[in-house]
Protein backbone atom coordinates (compact mmCIF):
# COMPACT_ATOMS: atom_id res chain seq x y z
CA UNK A 1 0.00 0.00 0.00
CA UNK A 2 1.43 3.38 -1.11
CA UNK A 3 2.06 5.73 1.57
CA UNK A 4 -0.65 8.09 0.30
CA UNK A 5 -3.12 5.67 0.47
CA UNK A 6 -1.94 5.06 4.40
CA UNK A 7 -2.63 8.99 4.87
CA UNK A 8 -5.72 8.62 3.45
CA UNK A 9 -7.37 5.30 5.15
CA UNK A 10 -8.23 7.61 8.07
CA UNK A 11 -10.35 9.29 5.95
CA UNK A 12 -12.05 6.88 3.97
CA UNK A 13 -12.81 5.36 7.38
CA UNK A 14 -14.36 8.60 8.62
CA UNK A 15 -16.24 8.83 5.37
CA UNK A 16 -17.49 5.04 5.61
CA UNK A 17 -18.40 3.95 8.88
CA UNK A 18 -17.86 0.61 9.78
CA UNK A 19 -20.65 -1.26 9.94
CA UNK A 20 -21.78 -3.21 12.89
CA UNK A 21 -22.04 -6.80 13.68
CA UNK A 22 -25.65 -8.38 13.20
CA UNK A 23 -27.49 -9.16 15.88
CA UNK A 24 -29.12 -12.55 16.07
CA UNK A 25 -32.84 -12.63 18.15
CA UNK A 26 -34.64 -15.33 19.37
CA UNK A 27 -37.92 -16.22 20.91
CA UNK A 28 -38.33 -15.88 24.55
CA UNK A 29 -42.26 -15.53 24.53
CA UNK A 30 -44.53 -17.58 22.15
CA UNK A 31 -48.54 -16.61 22.78
CA UNK A 32 -51.41 -18.07 20.95
CA UNK A 33 -53.69 -15.52 19.31
CA UNK A 34 -57.28 -17.30 18.68
CA UNK A 35 -59.96 -15.79 16.23
CA UNK A 36 -59.54 -13.93 12.88
CA UNK A 37 -55.98 -14.13 11.53
CA UNK A 38 -56.78 -11.13 9.49
CA UNK A 39 -58.18 -9.25 12.88
CA UNK A 40 -55.24 -10.01 14.54
CA UNK A 41 -52.50 -8.92 12.25
CA UNK A 42 -54.15 -5.66 11.04
CA UNK A 43 -54.39 -5.12 15.04
CA UNK A 44 -51.68 -3.43 17.73
CA UNK A 45 -50.21 -4.46 21.05
CA UNK A 46 -49.74 -2.67 23.85
CA UNK A 47 -47.52 -3.60 27.08
CA UNK A 48 -48.76 -2.65 29.96
CA UNK A 49 -49.15 -4.05 33.61
CA UNK A 50 -52.19 -4.38 34.85
CA UNK A 51 -51.50 -5.80 38.56
CA UNK A 52 -48.97 -3.46 39.68
CA UNK A 53 -46.52 -6.44 39.87
CA UNK A 54 -43.48 -5.27 37.47
CA UNK A 55 -44.44 -8.17 34.74
CA UNK A 56 -45.77 -6.83 31.87
CA UNK A 57 -48.74 -8.17 30.32
CA UNK A 58 -50.39 -7.66 26.68
CA UNK A 59 -52.80 -6.37 25.31
CA UNK A 60 -54.16 -6.66 21.83
CA UNK A 61 -57.02 -5.08 19.58
CA UNK A 62 -58.03 -4.16 16.62
CA UNK A 63 -60.55 -0.85 16.56
CA UNK A 64 -63.55 -1.22 18.57
CA UNK A 65 -64.03 -4.89 16.86
CA UNK A 66 -61.58 -6.99 19.40
CA UNK A 67 -60.17 -5.97 22.45
CA UNK A 68 -58.11 -8.44 25.37
CA UNK A 69 -55.51 -8.84 27.73
CA UNK A 70 -52.72 -11.61 27.32
CA UNK A 71 -50.41 -12.96 30.42
CA UNK A 72 -46.66 -13.48 29.34
CA UNK A 73 -47.62 -17.30 29.67
CA UNK A 74 -50.19 -16.86 27.24
CA UNK A 75 -53.55 -16.72 29.95
CA UNK A 76 -55.99 -14.41 27.76
CA UNK A 77 -57.01 -12.12 30.75
CA UNK A 78 -60.07 -11.04 29.36
CA UNK A 79 -61.53 -10.17 26.13
CA UNK A 80 -64.28 -7.64 24.96
CA UNK A 81 -65.51 -8.44 21.43
CA UNK A 82 -68.22 -6.62 19.27
CA UNK A 83 -68.71 -8.37 15.36
CA UNK A 84 -69.97 -5.46 14.67
CA UNK A 85 -67.98 -2.76 15.42
CA UNK A 86 -65.47 -0.76 13.72
CA UNK A 87 -62.37 -2.56 12.51
CA UNK A 88 -58.96 -1.88 11.19
CA UNK A 89 -58.42 -2.42 7.66
CA UNK A 90 -55.22 -1.03 6.61
CA UNK A 91 -51.60 -0.92 6.88
CA UNK A 92 -51.38 2.37 7.98
CA UNK A 93 -52.51 5.36 10.74
CA UNK A 94 -53.28 2.30 13.00
CA UNK A 95 -55.43 3.02 15.77
CA UNK A 96 -53.29 3.91 18.60
CA UNK A 97 -54.49 3.68 22.18
CA UNK A 98 -51.86 4.15 25.77
CA UNK A 99 -52.16 2.77 28.85
CA UNK A 100 -51.31 3.89 32.26
CA UNK A 101 -51.60 4.13 35.79
CA UNK A 102 -54.18 6.88 35.79
CA UNK A 103 -56.04 6.15 39.18
CA UNK A 104 -52.40 6.02 40.97
CA UNK A 105 -53.63 2.61 42.43
CA UNK A 106 -50.30 1.08 41.06
CA UNK A 107 -51.78 -0.75 38.57
CA UNK A 108 -52.47 0.16 34.47
CA UNK A 109 -55.63 1.26 32.84
CA UNK A 110 -56.27 0.98 29.45
CA UNK A 111 -57.24 4.38 27.57
CA UNK A 112 -58.85 3.35 24.72
CA UNK A 113 -62.38 4.28 22.37
CA UNK A 114 -65.23 1.70 21.96
CA UNK A 115 -68.79 1.95 20.72
CA UNK A 116 -71.72 1.27 22.25
CA UNK A 117 -75.46 2.11 22.14
CA UNK A 118 -75.02 3.62 18.97
CA UNK A 119 -72.14 5.91 19.95
CA UNK A 120 -68.24 6.32 20.33
CA UNK A 121 -66.90 6.67 23.60
CA UNK A 122 -63.69 7.24 25.09
CA UNK A 123 -63.29 4.99 27.98
CA UNK A 124 -61.23 4.10 30.97
CA UNK A 125 -60.58 0.60 31.11
CA UNK A 126 -59.40 -2.01 34.50
CA UNK A 127 -55.95 -3.64 33.04
CA UNK A 128 -57.36 -6.51 34.96
CA UNK A 129 -60.69 -7.70 33.75
CA UNK A 130 -62.08 -4.80 31.28
CA UNK A 131 -64.17 -3.33 33.38
CA UNK A 132 -65.22 0.30 32.17
CA UNK A 133 -64.34 2.69 35.32
CA UNK A 134 -65.24 5.66 33.45
CA UNK A 135 -66.12 7.11 29.90
CA UNK A 136 -66.96 10.14 27.92
CA UNK A 137 -68.93 10.02 24.46
CA UNK A 138 -66.85 11.17 21.54
CA UNK A 139 -68.65 13.31 18.81
CA UNK A 140 -67.42 10.84 15.86
CA UNK A 141 -69.52 8.83 13.88
CA UNK A 142 -69.07 5.01 13.94
CA UNK A 143 -67.32 4.79 10.57
CA UNK A 144 -64.69 6.88 11.87
CA UNK A 145 -61.15 5.67 13.37
CA UNK A 146 -60.12 6.74 17.11
CA UNK A 147 -56.76 7.47 18.51
CA UNK A 148 -56.11 8.16 22.03
CA UNK A 149 -52.73 10.04 23.24
CA UNK A 150 -51.27 10.86 26.45
CA UNK A 151 -48.97 13.27 27.62
CA UNK A 152 -47.64 14.94 30.82
CA UNK A 153 -49.17 18.41 29.94
CA UNK A 154 -47.73 21.90 31.89
CA UNK A 155 -51.56 22.67 32.79
CA UNK A 156 -52.31 25.15 35.45
CA UNK A 157 -52.72 23.62 38.71
CA UNK A 158 -52.08 20.42 37.06
CA UNK A 159 -49.82 17.84 39.66
CA UNK A 160 -46.50 16.23 38.37
CA UNK A 161 -47.48 12.65 36.63
CA UNK A 162 -50.87 13.57 36.48
CA UNK A 163 -51.94 12.74 32.22
CA UNK A 164 -53.70 14.84 30.16
CA UNK A 165 -55.53 12.54 27.09
CA UNK A 166 -55.77 13.72 23.32
CA UNK A 167 -58.53 12.63 21.15
CA UNK A 168 -57.93 13.85 17.91
CA UNK A 169 -61.21 14.66 16.07
CA UNK A 170 -62.84 16.12 12.28
CA UNK A 171 -63.19 19.51 12.75
CA UNK A 172 -66.80 19.17 11.30
CA UNK A 173 -67.51 16.22 14.87
CA UNK A 174 -65.55 18.95 17.10
CA UNK A 175 -68.06 21.75 15.86
CA UNK A 176 -65.33 23.52 13.71
CA UNK A 177 -66.00 24.68 9.96
CA UNK A 178 -64.59 22.52 7.43
CA UNK A 179 -62.06 24.84 5.07
CA UNK A 180 -62.10 25.25 1.38
CA UNK A 181 -60.07 21.99 -0.26
CA UNK A 182 -59.51 20.84 3.71
CA UNK A 183 -58.95 17.31 4.11
CA UNK A 184 -61.30 16.79 7.26
CA UNK A 185 -60.08 13.91 8.84
CA UNK A 186 -59.03 11.92 12.35
CA UNK A 187 -55.48 10.72 10.74
CA UNK A 188 -55.11 14.38 9.64
CA UNK A 189 -55.74 15.65 13.36
CA UNK A 190 -57.95 17.96 11.77
CA UNK A 191 -58.97 19.44 15.61
CA UNK A 192 -58.01 17.98 19.12
CA UNK A 193 -59.56 17.41 22.19
CA UNK A 194 -58.14 17.32 25.49
CA UNK A 195 -59.88 15.26 28.83
CA UNK A 196 -58.13 15.53 32.35
CA UNK A 197 -57.67 12.06 33.95
CA UNK A 198 -61.48 12.14 35.02
CA UNK A 199 -62.11 12.17 31.73
CA UNK A 200 -63.55 15.34 31.83
CA UNK A 201 -63.07 18.10 28.65
CA UNK A 202 -60.52 20.76 29.15
CA UNK A 203 -60.16 21.97 25.52
CA UNK A 204 -60.57 21.90 21.65
CA UNK A 205 -58.64 22.91 18.87
CA UNK A 206 -58.35 23.48 15.81
CA UNK A 207 -55.30 22.31 13.60
CA UNK A 208 -55.73 22.27 9.93
CA UNK A 209 -54.26 19.89 7.43
CA UNK A 210 -51.71 18.59 10.93
CA UNK A 211 -50.01 15.44 10.12
CA UNK A 212 -50.62 11.98 11.48
CA UNK A 213 -48.73 12.17 15.12
CA UNK A 214 -48.24 13.78 18.03
CA UNK A 215 -44.99 15.23 19.69
CA UNK A 216 -44.54 16.79 23.09
CA UNK A 217 -42.06 19.49 23.59
CA UNK A 218 -40.50 19.26 27.35
CA UNK A 219 -37.81 21.51 27.07
CA UNK A 220 -36.73 22.25 30.43
CA UNK A 221 -36.21 18.19 30.92
CA UNK A 222 -38.36 18.06 33.97
CA UNK A 223 -40.73 15.36 32.50
CA UNK A 224 -43.96 17.46 31.52
CA UNK A 225 -44.27 19.14 28.21
CA UNK A 226 -45.16 22.77 27.62
CA UNK A 227 -46.17 22.04 24.24
CA UNK A 228 -47.10 19.56 21.77
CA UNK A 229 -47.18 19.51 18.07
CA UNK A 230 -50.59 18.25 16.52
CA UNK A 231 -48.73 18.00 13.40
CA UNK A 232 -47.23 21.42 11.94
CA UNK A 233 -49.10 23.19 14.59
CA UNK A 234 -47.96 23.45 17.91
CA UNK A 235 -50.29 23.75 21.14
CA UNK A 236 -49.85 25.06 24.43
CA UNK A 237 -50.79 22.99 27.55
CA UNK A 238 -54.09 24.67 27.54
CA UNK A 239 -55.09 24.32 24.01
CA UNK A 240 -54.04 27.84 22.71
CA UNK A 241 -52.25 27.64 18.71
CA UNK A 242 -48.43 29.00 19.91
CA UNK A 243 -47.29 28.59 15.81
CA UNK A 244 -47.28 26.53 12.63
CA UNK A 245 -44.29 25.31 11.23
CA UNK A 246 -42.68 28.86 9.52
CA UNK A 247 -43.09 27.94 5.49
CA UNK A 248 -44.82 25.14 5.78
CA UNK A 249 -47.44 24.96 2.79
CA UNK A 250 -50.83 25.18 4.25
CA UNK A 251 -51.97 22.37 2.15
CA UNK A 252 -48.96 19.68 3.14
CA UNK A 253 -49.58 17.60 5.98
CA UNK A 254 -46.85 16.66 8.29
CA UNK A 255 -46.39 12.34 7.40
CA UNK A 256 -43.74 12.14 10.21
CA UNK A 257 -41.83 14.46 13.12
CA UNK A 258 -39.30 13.57 15.44
CA UNK A 259 -38.67 16.37 18.42
CA UNK A 260 -35.20 15.85 20.29
CA UNK A 261 -32.16 18.29 21.19
CA UNK A 262 -30.90 17.48 17.37
CA UNK A 263 -28.46 20.03 17.90
CA UNK A 264 -27.31 20.46 20.91
CA UNK A 265 -25.31 23.79 20.24
CA UNK A 266 -28.51 25.70 19.94
CA UNK A 267 -30.48 26.46 22.83
CA UNK A 268 -33.61 24.27 23.11
CA UNK A 269 -35.17 21.41 21.12
CA UNK A 270 -35.76 20.85 17.39
CA UNK A 271 -38.79 19.33 15.58
CA UNK A 272 -37.62 17.09 12.55
CA UNK A 273 -40.80 17.04 9.58
CA UNK A 274 -41.15 15.36 6.60
CA UNK A 275 -43.47 15.83 4.28
CA UNK A 276 -44.39 16.16 0.32
CA UNK A 277 -43.42 19.42 -0.04
CA UNK A 278 -39.66 17.46 1.62
CA UNK A 279 -37.98 17.67 5.13
CA UNK A 280 -37.41 20.43 7.50
CA UNK A 281 -35.80 21.14 10.62
CA UNK A 282 -37.48 23.86 12.94
CA UNK A 283 -37.04 25.33 16.31
CA UNK A 284 -39.50 23.24 18.72
CA UNK A 285 -39.93 26.62 20.56
CA UNK A 286 -40.58 28.91 18.07
CA UNK A 287 -41.36 27.15 14.77
CA UNK A 288 -38.57 28.94 13.05
CA UNK A 289 -37.25 27.03 10.13
CA UNK A 290 -33.24 25.90 10.83
CA UNK A 291 -32.94 24.71 7.49
CA UNK A 292 -34.70 22.65 4.25
CA UNK A 293 -34.51 20.13 2.30
CA UNK A 294 -36.86 19.87 -0.70
CA UNK A 295 -38.78 17.57 -2.17
CA UNK A 296 -36.53 17.59 -5.10
CA UNK A 297 -33.61 16.01 -3.28
CA UNK A 298 -35.94 14.26 -1.12
CA UNK A 299 -38.26 12.84 -3.22
CA UNK A 300 -41.76 11.49 -0.86
CA UNK A 301 -40.57 11.52 2.08
CA UNK A 302 -42.57 9.85 4.39
CA UNK A 303 -40.85 8.54 7.58
CA UNK A 304 -37.98 10.27 9.82
CA UNK A 305 -36.19 8.83 12.96
CA UNK A 306 -33.20 10.72 14.71
CA UNK A 307 -31.08 9.17 17.07
CA UNK A 308 -27.17 9.27 18.27
CA UNK A 309 -26.35 7.06 15.40
CA UNK A 310 -22.52 7.90 14.51
CA UNK A 311 -20.55 8.29 17.56
CA UNK A 312 -18.11 10.71 16.18
CA UNK A 313 -21.04 13.49 15.87
CA UNK A 314 -21.44 16.30 18.73
CA UNK A 315 -25.19 16.08 17.38
CA UNK A 316 -28.13 13.44 16.36
CA UNK A 317 -28.59 12.65 13.00
CA UNK A 318 -31.66 11.74 10.93
CA UNK A 319 -32.52 8.58 8.88
CA UNK A 320 -35.38 10.07 6.34
CA UNK A 321 -37.39 7.09 4.34
CA UNK A 322 -38.70 7.95 1.06
CA UNK A 323 -41.93 5.96 -0.45
CA UNK A 324 -45.39 5.08 0.16
CA UNK A 325 -46.36 1.67 2.49
CA UNK A 326 -46.53 -1.46 1.01
CA UNK A 327 -45.03 -1.10 -2.31
CA UNK A 328 -42.43 -3.61 -1.77
CA UNK A 329 -39.84 -1.70 -4.23
CA UNK A 330 -36.06 -1.02 -2.96
CA UNK A 331 -36.86 1.72 -0.14
CA UNK A 332 -34.23 4.81 -0.34
CA UNK A 333 -32.98 6.16 3.14
CA UNK A 334 -31.07 9.51 3.41
CA UNK A 335 -29.08 9.49 6.09
CA UNK A 336 -28.46 13.11 7.23
CA UNK A 337 -26.52 15.43 9.44
CA UNK A 338 -28.22 17.69 12.12
CA UNK A 339 -27.13 20.43 10.20
CA UNK A 340 -29.05 18.98 7.04
CA UNK A 341 -25.96 17.41 5.10
CA UNK A 342 -27.07 14.59 3.29
CA UNK A 343 -24.07 11.85 3.96
CA UNK A 344 -25.71 9.08 1.81
CA UNK A 345 -28.42 8.01 -0.12
CA UNK A 346 -28.70 4.25 0.12
CA UNK A 347 -31.24 1.30 -1.80
CA UNK A 348 -31.66 -1.03 0.90
CA UNK A 349 -33.45 -3.93 0.19
CA UNK A 350 -37.26 -4.31 -0.82
CA UNK A 351 -37.72 -3.56 3.24
CA UNK A 352 -41.48 -2.18 2.16
CA UNK A 353 -42.99 -0.26 5.41
CA UNK A 354 -40.54 2.01 7.70
CA UNK A 355 -43.66 3.06 9.53
CA UNK A 356 -43.28 3.23 13.42
CA UNK A 357 -39.32 4.36 13.08
CA UNK A 358 -38.56 4.14 16.97
CA UNK A 359 -36.07 6.41 18.75
CA UNK A 360 -33.54 5.32 21.05
CA UNK A 361 -33.62 2.19 19.53
CA UNK A 362 -30.30 -0.04 21.15
CA UNK A 363 -31.51 -3.62 21.13
CA UNK A 364 -28.38 -4.59 21.90
CA UNK A 365 -27.89 -2.00 24.62
CA UNK A 366 -24.52 -0.92 23.11
CA UNK A 367 -24.53 3.05 21.82
CA UNK A 368 -24.43 3.95 19.06
CA UNK A 369 -28.13 4.18 18.41
CA UNK A 370 -29.50 1.74 15.98
CA UNK A 371 -32.02 2.41 13.26
CA UNK A 372 -35.37 0.28 13.94
CA UNK A 373 -37.99 -0.13 11.30
CA UNK A 374 -41.02 -2.01 10.74
CA UNK A 375 -41.32 -5.67 10.81
CA UNK A 376 -38.63 -5.62 12.95
CA UNK A 377 -36.16 -4.40 10.50
CA UNK A 378 -32.46 -2.76 11.88
CA UNK A 379 -29.84 -1.41 10.15
CA UNK A 380 -26.84 1.08 11.55
CA UNK A 381 -25.59 4.27 10.47
CA UNK A 382 -23.80 2.41 7.80
CA UNK A 383 -26.87 1.56 6.04
CA UNK A 384 -25.72 -2.18 7.16
CA UNK A 385 -28.97 -4.35 7.52
CA UNK A 386 -28.13 -5.54 11.30
CA UNK A 387 -31.43 -7.73 11.62
CA UNK A 388 -34.26 -9.23 9.62
CA UNK A 389 -37.54 -10.29 10.14
CA UNK A 390 -36.72 -14.06 9.21
CA UNK A 391 -35.78 -14.91 13.22
CA UNK A 392 -39.92 -15.23 13.86
CA UNK A 393 -41.97 -15.47 10.86
CA UNK A 394 -41.09 -19.33 11.21
CA UNK A 395 -42.91 -19.48 14.44
CA UNK A 396 -46.25 -19.26 13.35
CA UNK A 397 -48.32 -22.09 10.99
CA UNK A 398 -50.38 -20.90 7.89
CA UNK A 399 -52.28 -22.88 5.17
CA UNK A 400 -51.52 -22.26 1.77
CA UNK A 401 -54.44 -19.52 1.45
CA UNK A 402 -52.42 -17.74 4.36
CA UNK A 403 -49.07 -17.92 2.54
CA UNK A 404 -50.15 -16.51 -0.14
CA UNK A 405 -51.68 -13.37 1.25
CA UNK A 406 -49.50 -10.59 1.67
CA UNK A 407 -46.66 -10.35 4.06
CA UNK A 408 -48.28 -7.47 6.25
CA UNK A 409 -51.56 -9.79 6.72
CA UNK A 410 -49.29 -12.96 7.71
CA UNK A 411 -47.25 -10.45 9.96
CA UNK A 412 -47.73 -6.89 11.89
CA UNK A 413 -45.75 -4.44 10.36
CA UNK A 414 -45.50 -2.84 13.53
CA UNK A 415 -42.70 -3.99 15.65
CA UNK A 416 -42.16 -2.50 19.24
CA UNK A 417 -39.32 -2.45 21.14
CA UNK A 418 -38.46 -1.88 24.89
CA UNK A 419 -37.47 -3.82 28.48
CA UNK A 420 -40.62 -6.03 28.12
CA UNK A 421 -39.54 -9.08 30.73
CA UNK A 422 -38.26 -6.99 33.38
CA UNK A 423 -34.41 -7.84 32.85
CA UNK A 424 -33.10 -4.54 31.89
CA UNK A 425 -32.66 -5.51 28.19
CA UNK A 426 -34.31 -4.16 24.99
CA UNK A 427 -36.89 -7.10 23.53
CA UNK A 428 -38.93 -6.82 20.30
CA UNK A 429 -42.63 -7.79 20.57
CA UNK A 430 -44.03 -8.71 16.71
CA UNK A 431 -47.66 -10.37 16.14
CA UNK A 432 -49.13 -11.86 13.39
CA UNK A 433 -52.59 -13.42 12.63
CA UNK A 434 -52.07 -16.47 15.02
CA UNK A 435 -48.89 -15.71 17.92
CA UNK A 436 -47.26 -13.02 19.27
CA UNK A 437 -44.11 -13.21 19.82
CA UNK A 438 -41.06 -11.48 22.30
CA UNK A 439 -37.73 -11.55 20.98
CA UNK A 440 -34.45 -11.56 23.11
CA UNK A 441 -30.78 -10.68 21.31
CA UNK A 442 -28.88 -14.49 21.89
CA UNK A 443 -26.20 -13.40 24.59
CA UNK A 444 -27.79 -10.96 25.73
Amino acid sequence: MSRLALLLLPLLLLAFPVPAAPLVMQPALVIPLDGDGTLNARGEVLPLDVDGDGVLEYAHWNGRRLLRVFRQDGTKLWERANPAGYRHDRWTYIDHYAAWDIDGDGRDELLHCWERDGSLWLQVSDGRDGRVKREARLPSPLWEACHVALFFLERPGSAAGVPTLLVPLRAVDAGFQRLPGETDDVEYLSAVRAYDAGLSQLWQARTPEAGHWFHGVDADGDGRVEAVFAGRHRLAADGGLTCTLEGWPATDHVDSAQVADILPARPGLEMAAVGASGAALFDAGDCRRIWSLDAGRVPDPQHVVAGAFDPGSPGLELVIGRGGAGSGLPRIYDFVRADGTIVRSLEVEPLGITMHPLMNCRPDAIAPDKICLGEGWVMDWAGTVLLRPDWYRPLQELDAAERSLHRFDQWSPFAVTGDLLGDAREEMIVWGRHVLVVGRLAGG
